[in-house]
């Protein structure tokens, strides 16, 4: 098999858990969290929370409305009446 990583242009294992410096990236101004409830849904929000947090990045959460949720009504039932005016919370976190 470490011949066929090698072929791949895989690093040997024992270079795999190698810590390298951390680079910022500069350029994030957004960070998109998927919220579906899910426990890796949870999980991915803290990971988001974490990164706007550091990168002084605007947090935005996204949903999906699904099946009988996103029927007529839907979004007057969850106080949102144009799709144009969508609820905005805070736009920086404060470290």
């Amino acid at each position: 098999m470490g011949t066929l990583r090698r072929a791949a242009g895989e690093r040997p294992p024992a270079q795999l858990g190698a810590r390298r410096e951390t680079v910022t990236p500069s350029g994030i101004r957004r960070v998109l969290v998927a919220m579906d409830g899910s426990p890796h849904g949870e999980a991915a929000a803290g990971l988001g929370i974490d990164w706007a947090r550091r990168f002084g990045a605007e947090l935005l959460g996204l949903g999906i409305l699904d099946g009988a949720e996103g029927g007529p009504g839907a979004r007057a039932r969850r106080g949102v009446t144009s799709p144009r005016s969508p609820w905005r919370g805070p736009s920086r976190l404060q470290p």
